[in-house]
């Protein structure tokens, strides 16, 4: 059932944005207690992923957070709209003209602290480097001569970028020194859904709160903790999650984390989600390759 409509007070408006932090917990406690399931855990996900119990205890202890998360800067928190996908193929261009901005459908109006980010067009985050080192000229050509000039161009960019949008708002300027800003950010991020979207991200995002918490806020102890058995317990599960993560970021310049792809790109990423199901097929057995070879039928070359 749709979220929004099991509880009256969940739409807004909301006075201020510690409110809206404390609704998203409210929300998401009150789904879980009413329509989760404890169940069979879905194929490629941890014990907890079907515990309501496991997942209402996470979002209690975000509650308790909420009211030092964010920084009483009321610049920071006013209400803005972000286009949170701004890359190429969303923008139309005629006669050097910005035309039309598309792919809107995912945009809210939120804190501009938790709103505020790069856009994919100029976003970079590997070390930068705004020039070529001394041995780039001597270097063959390559990946590795190909790898420093795209590191070069890319930094470039975003040095530019965030040039630019500095010395126009310099409230953006101030969000850099917010303590762990990214990693407030990702804890509110991964808050959404967790029943559907995932438990780890969540988890892990909560645990580093409170690790870092006495940078975060230091004039009040952290509202919540986790137990020794609840660390080792995350250690065990999140094991398989790193490696998916770590396979999404290798292939993030062909497919999206959300299975998007430019229709050049299509019959590549097809071959090669393909080979890994039939590699999947082949290293898989019983009801792992069941459902394994269920799950990635789409996968099936016509």
């Amino acid at each position: 059932m749709e979220r929004y409509a099991i509880v009256a007070n969940v739409r807004g408006p909301w006075q201020e944005a510690i409110a809206w932090l404390k609704t998203v917990a409210t929300r998401e406690i009150t789904w879980l207690k009413e329509y989760a399931t404890p169940g069979t855990p879905r194929p490629f996900q941890p014990l907890s992923q079907s515990s309501p119990a496991e997942h209402i205890t996470l979002y209690e202890k975000f509650s308790a957070a909420s009211d030092y998360l964010l920084p009483r800067d009321a610049e920071l928190l006013q209400s803005t709209l972000w286009h949170w996908d701004l890359h190429a193929s969303n923008i139309f261009v005629t006669e050097d003209k910005i035309t039309a901005v598309i792919d809107w459908q995912d945009c809210w109006v939120g804190p501009l602290m938790l709103q505020a980010r790069r856009p994919p067009l100029v976003d970079f985050k590997g070390k930068r480097m705004l020039q070529f080192p001394d041995h780039y000229k001597s270097l063959d050509a390559g990946p590795e001569k190909d790898k420093i000039r795209d590191t070069v161009e890319r930094s470039i960019l975003l040095f530019i970028y965030e040039s630019e949008l500095h010395g126009t708002s310099p409230v953006f300027g101030r969000l850099s020194h917010v303590p762990h800003v990214s990693m407030i950010k990702e804890t509110v991020l991964f808050s959404a859904n967790t029943w559907d979207n995932g438990i780890i991200p969540f988890r892990e995002s909560l645990i580093r709160i409170q690790k870092h918490w006495s940078e975060i806020c230091p004039d009040h102890p952290c509202p919540f903790t986790f137990t020794a058995d609840e660390l080792e317990k995350h250690a065990v599960e999140s094991e398989g999650y790193d490696e998916n993560a770590e396979f999404w970021s290798s292939i993030s310049g062909l497919v999206a984390r959300d299975g998007f792809v430019l229709v050049e790109d299509y019959e590549e990423a097809f071959e090669l989600f393909a080979g890994l199901r039939e590699e999947g097929l082949r290293v898989f057995v019983g009801r792992e390759r069941e459902d394994f070879e269920k799950a990635t039928g789409w996968a099936v070359p016509v």
